[in-house]
């Protein structure tokens, strides 16, 4: 479930930008092999591994069709450039976020205290680490000052709102 919501997430910018720039008919046989390959892959596995199979089967169809073929028609079509900055970077959000869920995982298998307290303290390991984490890595990065000041412009803007309408 997990691998497959990841997934999922990471295909959201590349299918924004496709609508955005109306790339509908150059993918438009890609719905169908998805379709077909999701189907015989999840009633095989299905079989074989019950609900495990079915939600490996869209795995595999997500991996075998829409990771690679939709950027590459938004990049050929839509940006004119190459794939491999796109993949380079996609491959190093993989491995990152992958190494950060081990990581937190491995923290959270050694607390054992009660219930309430390992839920709580689980939730903090869950929280924090990632995010710190990311944090620590993307905090001087081109696209986290972008955000950054789109945030705190945000909230500044608010605030001056706030405090205007307050002195009215």
């Amino acid at each position: 479930l997990v691998t497959n919501f990841y997934i999922s997430g990471m295909r959201k910018p590349v299918l924004t930008f496709r609508d955005a720039k109306g790339l509908f008919e150059q993918d438009r046989y890609k719905p169908i092999f998805e379709s077909i390959i999701n189907l015989v892959t999840s009633i095989i596995l299905a079989k074989k591994l019950g609900i495990l199979g079915v939600f490996l089967g869209t795995l595999i169809s997500n991996i075998s069709t829409c990771a690679w073929i939709e950027p590459y028609i938004l990049f050929k079509h839509g940006f004119q450039m190459k794939l491999r900055n796109y993949f380079k970077t996609y491959f190093n959000y993989l491995i990152l976020t992958s190494i950060v869920g081990i990581i937190t995982s491995l923290l959270c298998s050694f607390v054992y205290i009660n219930i309430y307290s390992d839920f709580i303290l689980k939730v903090f390991i869950c929280f924090f680490v990632p995010n710190t984490t990311f944090y620590l890595i993307y905090r001087n990065s081109e696209n986290f000052q972008y955000f950054k000041d789109k945030i705190f412009n945000k909230i500044a803007k608010k605030l001056f709102n706030i405090l205007h309408f307050n002195k009215v």
